[in-house]
Parts: structure tokens; sequence; C-alpha cells
């Protein structure tokens, strides 16, 4: 009899357990996301590979399998066109928080004849930053915009964080960049600034060093890339990496 009530009552915890799985199985994916993860997904979108989706997390992106149970987070090639699928996609992302934060909070050197678009996450103090502006002048002549995104490496109510504030609150924020990348004086001014915002970007953005280029197709580019080689990068004559020596970003 004992034995007789026991599998009676696995036969109902099996049942029950069963029945979760089942509703589970029917949560939307987003849901059984944020269940297992503890945190809910920006969206949920198609992904070329039959059978899974991909998660947006902010700027982040990952492939998932359809009932939830299968995340990937790394490179997923198409192989018959060697495309990372996800990273295509992360590049998307990174795309659309650069330009949620809007050209107005940048400052831009526009190009003429404008082919290309880099933005830049700068500090105004940095060695490598002061020599990328330096080719500023010569990316513009060949129809290179520079957007400068403002990636402050000192803490707030540093004489670096305030001169940051100070280059974006002028009325020529231009000339008072040029000038702070150059040694000379920039009149201290307070405004209701971007420098936090868009070093809360760069970090969002996974960003550590200055500077830290983005291409108008999502690429990354850490460090100082010298000109040539970067407008060969741009022209698609040159992988979209910057050689050991030139790759080195300031703090």
């Amino acid at each position: 009899m004992r034995h007789i009530r026991l599998l009676a009552a696995a036969a109902a915890a099996l049942s029950l357990s069963c029945a979760a799985a089942a509703a589970a199985g029917k949560q939307p994916l987003a849901a059984r996301l944020t269940d297992r993860l503890g945190a809910a997904p920006t969206r949920i979108e198609p992904s070329p590979v039959p059978g899974w989706r991909l998660a947006v997390y902010g700027t982040q992106v990952f492939l998932v399998s359809e009932d939830g149970r299968w995340l990937v987070n790394g490179a997923v090639l198409a192989l018959d066109r060697g495309e990372d699928i996800v990273e295509a996609r992360r590049r998307q992302a990174r795309l659309e928080a650069i330009e949620g934060f809007g050209e107005r909070n940048m400052i831009v050197f526009r190009a003429k004849a404008q082919r290309r678009v880099l933005t830049v996450f700068t500090d105004v103090g940095c060695p490598y930053c002061r020599a990328f502006h330096r080719q500023v002048p010569a990316l513009n002549e060949a129809g290179i915009t520079v957007r400068y995104v403002p990636f402050a490496l000192a803490p707030p109510g540093s004489p670096r964080h305030e001169r940051m504030v100070s280059v974006w609150c002028a009325k020529d924020r231009r000339a008072a960049l040029t000038a702070a990348k150059s040694d000379q004086p920039v009149p201290e001014r307070r405004c209701e600034s971007p420098v936090d915002a868009g070093t809360r970007l760069g970090r969002l953005l996974g960003f550590a060093g200055t500077p830290t280029l983005v291409t108008d197709t999502g690429e990354v580019l850490r460090g100082l890339v010298p000109t040539g080689q970067l407008l060969q990068m741009l022209a698609g004559k040159a992988p979209a990496r910057p050689t050991p020596a030139a790759a080195r970003g300031a703090r």
C-alpha cells in the first residue's frame, strides 16, 4: 500500500513538473529570458539561423534558441558569406546608440565632399587624442567627417574634467577643442554639458581608453591609427584593425 502511495505522489509531482514546463514553453521568449537571466531584453528580433532569434540588450546582441534554453555569446559565422551575423547586429546597435546621443552633443569637423563619417570618443588631455586631432584636416580633405563624442578619463570636479566641460560649453566648440588639444587656454564655462552622458555612452559600448573610433558601419578602432592606414581602412583596402604599434589608447 505504501508503495502505491509513493508511486501516486511521484506521478502527481511528475504531472505538475510537466505542466510547469509546458507553461514555460508557452511563455514569450522575452519572458523566458527575463526569468532565466534576471534582465529583460530590449527586444527580440528574427535571425538568419532557423530556430534561433537575436536578443538585443541595449548595445549587446546574443543569439538565443527559440525555446530559451541556449544562448550564444560569441561569433556566429555564416559560412556562405564569411560574415559574423551577431557582430553585424552589434555594429548596428552601436550606431543606433551613437545616433541616439545626437550630433547636437558632438563637436563636428565636417568634410566639404563627405564620403565617410568617423565618430571619435575623445578626452582633451590624452596625448594620442591630440595626435589624432592633428590628422583631422587631412581626413576632412579626403572626404572624412570627424565627429567627437566627449569621453572623460578624469572624474567630475577634477581640472581635466572641468576643462572638458568648458570645451563643450564654449560658443565655438571646434575652436575650443583645438585650443585645448594644443595646450592653449580655454575660457572656463559652465552649462548642461554632454560630457558625462558621452562618457556613459562610451562605457556602455565597452570602451575604456581614448581615442576610440567608430566607423559609419559600426566597426571599432581603438587607439591612434596613422592617417594613411586609416584612409586605407575606410576605403576597404586594409583590414579594419590597427597595427599593434598604433593601437595604443591613452587614459
